[in-house]
């Protein structure tokens, strides 16, 4: 299988959340660390730049941010005006044309998207979920990650997909004082310090906006398996917390239904049979107690075999499966002229 690439100088793999040291188990304790709770929300070129473009841009504060992020970013704006340019000559020339196959876990979008497309059953290629393919393409090595509450990071408050129009995202410094306060509630309750596994396309969630918390790159796999317990709002490698069987409490609230993701997030609750909380609920928050010995067995064997691993997808990496399929599907072609 290939190999996931390496950083020479960091020594991680690339972007994708996962290795091979995904199933290690971790029995060490790790105890409760005295943390900072100093807050930086941007450098402070970035902070000036933004109090001198309230004065030169008579834009709405959405509007606004969103062009700084683009001057900010310009190859990241490139690459959206070109899908932009050609979601609109699909859309003017034809419209959209469905797959011809489609490869991935039996998920109920998979499903309603194959009705709406008229694509037949036998063209719906039951394979694993793309997170999960890592695990059979990483041959590297990595140390072991201490046992922690894991954050996933959902890269609500600087995702590229909030850079599209009609999208916003989360207010960077509410939300990150909102998650301080939750994660210095789950380390009081459960003795384990809170790393947060950073989303591969996003590199909002700095240490220093969460009270310099650890923040893992690459290894998202790596650091649920070692945890006692995962956070999260609806990212897919919460898959591998059903996996692992590790508990997990996703965050809901203001910040979520900014980013338009209340929705996401209840249905992954309900999904998982996990609970949905409010960090900004001083109520709910104080009495939060997690159980750090019991999950819903039954709902995340369904969540996996829905959206991670199907019983039936082959044991071998998705892209060894979609080659398969296109090179069988051009010499039928080729036999059939």
């Amino acid at each position: 299988m290939p190999a996931l690439r390496r950083d020479p100088r960091t020594g991680q793999t690339s972007d994708r959340r996962t290795s091979t040291n995904f199933l290690a188990s971790h029995n060490r304790r790790h105890p409760l660390r005295s943390l900072s709770t100093t807050f930086a929300e941007f450098p402070a070129p970035i902070s000036r730049l933004r109090r001198y473009s309230r004065r030169l841009l008579p834009l709405a504060p959405s509007g606004r941010g969103r062009l700084l992020r683009a001057v900010a970013r310009p190859a990241r704006a490139v690459r959206h005006i070109a899908t932009l340019v050609a979601r609109a000559a699909a859309e003017r020339f034809g419209g959209y044309v469905p797959p011809f196959k489609v490869f991935g876990p039996p998920a109920p979008a998979v499903t309603a998207f194959a009705a709406r497309y008229g694509i037949p059953a036998d063209r719906l290629i039951p394979t694993h979920s793309l997170d999960y393919d890592g695990l059979f393409r990483s041959d590297v090595a990595m140390p072991a990650i201490a046992p922690s509450c894991v954050f996933v990071d959902d890269g609500l408050a600087g995702h590229p997909d909030f850079d599209a129009p009609g999208r916003t995202a989360a207010e960077p410094a509410k939300y990150f004082e909102s998650l301080r306060r939750a994660f210095d509630r789950i380390e009081e309750a459960t003795g384990y310090p809170v790393v947060i596994a950073s989303h591969p396309r996003s590199d909002s969630l700095r240490s220093e906006f969460v009270g310099g918390r650890e923040v893992i790159r690459g290894r998202t796999a790596d650091a649920v398996a070692a945890s006692v317990l995962v956070l999260g709002h609806a990212s897919t490698a919460l898959g591998f917390a059903a996996l692992a069987r590790k508990p997990i409490i996703l965050l809901g609230g203001r910040h979520v239904a900014d980013a338009g993701l209340t929705s996401a997030v209840n249905g992954m609750g309900a999904a998982l049979g996990v609970p949905v909380i409010d960090p900004d609920d001083a109520d709910t928050l104080g009495t939060l107690s997690p159980d750090l010995t019991q999950v819903p067995i039954g709902a995340y064997a369904r969540y996996v075999a829905e959206h991670v691993r199907p019983s039936n997808a082959p044991q071998m990496s998705l892209w060894d499966v979609i080659a398969r399929h296109a090179v069988d599907d051009l010499r039928q072609r080729g036999e059939n002229r």
